[in-house]
């Protein structure tokens, strides 16, 4: 594959058009990319959770901890959609007022995901 790369550039009412080219070599093909398509809500009260950040992860040890293979931000409805590779991942939600929760979802050949993320109200304690 070649890609190429022009620039223009003006000079005192000139214009020169420069091109250059470079080989890149794919070494493996590419793993096939799924998609998940999910919200967060409230697990009290099914209300869903504005700008929440998703975190995703392949380590099992990280679940919800830093730091993320991926982070997202949902959308001021709550809902989300990812691209992800074949494979398991961990996939963390996180708000403020909620304890954060993981989900494990294996995405396979063919396969596409709809993921709700309850999380359960949390206190936030300002001050000592």
């Amino acid at each position: 594959m070649r890609i190429l790369v022009f620039a223009l550039s003006t000079f005192a009412g000139a214009i020169a058009l420069i091109s250059c080219t470079k080989r890149v070599e794919r070494s493996a093909p590419l793993s096939p990319v799924r998609e998940i398509v999910g919200t967060v809500t409230d697990s009290n009260t099914a209300r869903l959770i504005p700008w929440a950040t998703i975190r995703v992860s392949r380590d099992r040890a990280r679940k919800c901890r830093l730091p993320a293979d991926q982070a997202f931000l949902v959308d001021s409805l709550g809902s989300f959609r990812l691209q992800l590779a074949d494979g398991e991942h961990y996939v963390c939600a996180l708000a403020l007022g909620y304890a954060p929760r993981s989900i494990l979802i294996v995405l396979s050949r063919d396969s596409t995901r709809l993921v709700v993320l309850r999380l359960p109200q949390e206190p936030v304690y300002l001050g000592n």
